[in-house]
């Protein structure tokens, strides 16, 4: 009779913990949506200049850094006699 009490108890604690994750699952996703509508969003004409600010950005970077690559890639070829 113990055991059947203990293994009932020991099913009805790993449901309930089931239950509660699923629970502190959806209570989560509720409370970041929440915060995601107190958040201040930026216009779509902010959203845009800001994105080509981005792009602009990552360009400039990338062909900074291409032309970096091939002067030392040139610099390292001359030195080494390659």
């Amino acid at each position: 009779m113990a055991r059947r009490n203990l293994a009932q108890s020991t099913l009805i604690r790993q449901t309930a913990g089931g239950a509660q994750r699923r629970l502190f699952q959806w209570r989560f996703f509720a409370e970041v949506w929440g915060e995601l509508r107190k958040a201040e969003w930026p216009t779509r004409e902010q959203g845009i200049r800001l994105t080509g600010i981005v792009i602009a950005i990552a360009t400039f970077i990338g062909l900074l850094l291409g032309i970096m690559d091939v002067t030392f890639s040139f610099i390292g070829s001359q030195t080494l006699g390659r």
